[in-house]
């Protein structure tokens, strides 16, 4: 699943500059390719819908309520939204002026800088499937959550500072390797701190909170922008973000260690039976 939404993420920031660049049409040609892309989504859901519908949604009389999950979440599940909120702002904040930041400071072609920037969302693609498998066999979820957010923190720091384009180029390395660590091992973390029948609004509100930080975190950023002239303040704002996320991530692994350490267990199920309701 992740594998697949890298790369559509990869080919959305890759293909509008190129398909442009190529076609007479200009932008209006980006614009009628995700129209396309749209057109076959819709479709795909609609097909979903009429042969698996019936099958899906079949019973959800021992499903709780949305009210009802608020009155049982716990520490861990609030630590893990906290951290997914402060990595998927950092890291979509600066996929959304990256190109422009490698555009005018790197003197990169449109083309390229659109490209560059999709290389951190087609690292995150290759390596997601390999990650999940190691976070099954080894465990140790918050120690891989601080290494991602830590990973972060320096390409930020390493864009801050006068650099060549080799150095560019390391830097998004370090930033989809560490971003990659976040939604594998935070999406199997939720399973884990949460009961199976409040598993659904758990990642419901999930989502809702990703998508509430990364749309106050494209504002500030591009306030910053504005602000200074140029993308160091930027920079500098999403690297805390990071770093803020690493302190999130110390304080889920020594309250993790005080709970029984559910998310130091090498096989990531969700909380099922008798003893998921105490």
């Amino acid at each position: 699943m992740l594998l697949s939404s890298r790369l559509s993420s990869f080919t959305a920031l890759a293909s509008p500059a190129m398909i442009s660049s190529t076609c007479d049409g200009g932008l209006m040609c980006a614009l009628q390719f995700a129209l396309i892309v749209c057109g076959i989504s819709l479709v795909a859901g609609l097909a979903f819908w009429w042969f698996f519908g019936d099958y899906y949604g079949s019973d959800w009389s021992g499903a709780r309520s949305l009210r009802g999950f608020f009155r049982i979440y716990n520490f861990e599940y609030v630590l893990l939204v906290s951290i997914w909120m402060l990595v998927s702002a950092a890291f979509f904040s600066f996929i959304h002026f990256a190109p422009a930041l490698f555009f005018e400071r790197y003197r990169f072609s449109a083309v390229d800088s659109g490209f560059i920037s999709s290389l951190c969302l087609g690292l995150a693609a290759l390596v997601s499937p390999f990650l999940g498998c190691l976070l099954d066999r080894v465990g140790r979820r918050p120690d891989a959550l601080i290494s991602g957010s830590l990973l972060m923190s320096g390409a930020m720091f390493m864009l801050l500072l006068p650099s060549a384009e080799m150095e560019v180029f390391i830097a998004v390395a370090l930033l989809g390797s560490g971003f990659a660590l976040a939604p594998v091992t935070l999406l199997s973390s939720v399973a884990l701190v949460t009961d199976e029948a409040n598993l659904a609004p758990a990642l419901g509100v999930f989502k809702s909170c990703e998508n509430l930080s990364m749309a106050l975190a494209h504002y500030v950023a591009g306030l910053l922008v504005d602000v200074s002239g140029g993308y160091s303040w930027t920079l500098m704002f999403l690297k805390v973000l990071c770093l803020w996320a690493v302190a999130c991530a110390f304080i889920l692994r020594r309250y993790d260690r005080k709970e029984g350490g559910k998310l130091m267990i090498v096989k990531a199920t969700a909380k099922t039976g008798p003893e998921s309701q105490t």
